[in-house]
């Protein structure tokens, strides 16, 4: 049974990512593997704020983002132009494909670091299949967006697999509000007209 001293975890080092600036502020510096959660109401910036993480986090590693909602519509194109994803040469859109076929994926040398799951509602996701990733794929950074129902994400999948991951985003009127593991946790504005449009986060000045 695996085990450690508490001297030998104190001296343990990790792969972290070096984030900056406010991303930093938001985020802290994750874990290499880490798990993230982003849940919000419709038309409140969750996949504007999967593109910019896609975008960004594709700086430390290959970037899969694994689009079963939007397909590979006109109005994901339009996200990926809003953010300059077209430059981005660090990562692919699968679209239209089932969990069997990510997993067939993920098995290929592709060294994908970073996989974002948009949505899991639209995937038919469970906490099965979260654990099935999480034991698998230790060292990959796994992205799920989940549709919100009152404060908390819709499904019970949702609901379960919010207990399990590092990172909670809580999209808000094109704000993430964040509870994450890795220090930060200061709200991070993805869109600043769009949250001012909102009318809800008067704290932040905006």
């Amino acid at each position: 049974m695996p085990t450690i001293s508490f001297k030998a975890l104190g001296k343990k080092k990790y792969k972290l990512y070096e984030f900056k600036g406010e991303w930093k502020d938001s985020f802290g510096c994750p874990e290499e593997g880490s798990r993230w959660m982003v849940y919000g109401h419709s038309g409140e910036g969750k996949t504007d704020f999967a593109v910019q993480l896609a975008n960004y986090m594709s700086q430390f590693g290959k970037v899969l983002y694994f689009s079963k909602e939007q397909s590979n519509k006109k109005s994901i194109q339009m996200c990926f132009e809003r953010h300059d994803m077209f430059s981005n040469k660090n990562g692919s859109l699968v679209y239209d494909e089932d969990f069997d076929y990510l997993i067939e994926k993920l098995n290929k040398r592709n060294n994908y670091k970073i996989v974002i799951l948009d949505s899991i509602d639209y995937l038919k996701f469970s906490a099965k299949q979260y654990q099935q990733l999480d034991q698998l794929y230790k060292n990959k950074t796994f992205v799920f967006i989940s549709w919100k129902q009152g404060k908390k994400p819709k499904s019970s999948a949702g609901k379960d697999i919010e207990y399990m991951v590092d990172i909670k985003i809580d999209v808000d009127g094109y704000v993430a509000k964040v509870r994450g593991r890795y220090e930060g946790n200061l709200p991070f504005v993805i869109w600043e007209e769009g949250a001012k449009r909102s009318k809800k986060h008067a704290f932040l000045n905006l």
